[in-house]
């Protein structure tokens, strides 16, 4: 799974009422990074 589907199954999740701390453990990213996804904030050019 590429990272642009897993922000979107992430932004899914979250919209159907997924625990955003949850989320982030079972992904392993950190619940800031979780954050800057749901935003559109992150930097995709540096991964």
């Amino acid at each position: 799974m590429t990272l642009t589907e897993q922000i979107t199954e992430l932004k899914q999740r979250v919209a159907a009422g997924g625990n955003k701390t949850a989320l982030a453990s079972e992904y392993k990213i950190s619940q800031q990074t979780l954050y800057s996804y749901l935003k559109g904030s992150a930097n995709l050019n540096n991964v």
